[in-house]
């Protein structure tokens, strides 16, 4: 740990810039971020279908790859009856995500525009 910062310090660049979670199990994350005062939005229900889709696969319609290396500022966490099947950080800006769960591969994700699709949907919680 750098000494110049404190722990909050710290946990906050391992969430926005590092590995952080590594596993759906990590449930300290999401804990961590509670104390490190990161706003909590619950998704409408109607929307659950749309974003659904979005992360579901597909073929690439484009290659995209990311623009720049930046901080993760959105971060997703999908539950099925209480229990954490996923969970992914996006960067919007950068084009960039981490994702870890049970069912999907990410490895396209992006590829048919559902970064724009899925940062309309989050504007209306912010």
């Amino acid at each position: 740990m750098n000494s110049n910062k404190t722990r909050e310090e710290e946990a906050l660049l391992q969430i926005l810039t590092g590995n952080i979670p590594v596993s759906i199990k990590d449930t300290m994350f999401i804990k961590n971020m509670e104390i490190l005062n990161f706003k909590k939005d619950v998704i409408d229900p109607k929307l659950y279908s749309k974003i659904s889709h979005l992360f579901s696969s597909r073929e690439a319609s484009q290659n995209i790859s990311p623009k720049c290396q930046s901080d993760y500022k959105d971060i997703l966490i999908f539950r099925e009856k209480n229990v954490i099947v996923g969970m992914v950080k996006i960067s919007f800006d950068c084009l960039r995500h981490q994702m870890i769960g049970e069912r999907y591969n990410d490895s396209k994700f992006g590829q048919s525009g559902e970064y724009v699709a899925l940062e309309n949907i989050l504007k209306t919680y912010n």
